[in-house]
């Protein structure tokens, strides 16, 4: 995210650079519930365990101070100080500009390969996986220190 961001105008840059994003797991459930209404909703001990914060729409990475964009689209709700739709809009073309090939990585799995990334500055997706044909052992390992921090 930190190239995608690099590679933005200088007019998009200072119109995002202060932008503040507020993600919510609710929101995140709501999409989810879209795709399967058998989905519950989310109860309320969730809602007080996740309420929402506030992130910046760009993030300066706590050790390279290398800004990047910070858009987990699922989990944002909305942009503060800013229309729903023109948020939406925004949203759709910062998300259109990262994931573009030039931006992206993609993993040709093959056995003994190990990926680590910093979720501090990158945007990651599952890929088809086809249980019935292959084993995958997958080990999440999570580090204690700077992270994006809420505004």
């Amino acid at each position: 995210m930190t190239a995608a961001y690099d590679e933005l105008s200088e007019t998009i840059k200072s119109r995002i650079d202060n932008l503040v994003a507020v993600h919510s797991y609710d929101h995140l459930n709501e999409l989810l519930r879209r795709k399967n209404p058998h989905r519950p909703p989310l109860s309320n001990t969730l809602r007080q365990e996740h309420p929402p914060v506030r992130r910046p729409l760009v993030a300066q990475h706590p050790v390279t101070g290398k800004k990047s964009l910070y858009l987990p689209i699922c989990h944002i709700e909305y942009i503060e100080n800013m229309a729903a739709s023109d948020g939406k809009i925004l949203l759709e073309e910062l998300q259109a500009h990262a994931v573009q090939k030039r931006f992206t990585y993609f993993q040709n799995w093959r056995p003994g390969d190990l990926v680590v990334w910093d979720n501090r500055c990158t945007l990651h997706a599952p890929t088809l996986f086809d249980d019935q044909l292959h084993t995958r052992l997958m080990y999440r390992l999570t580090m204690t220190g700077p992270q994006i921090a809420a505004v």
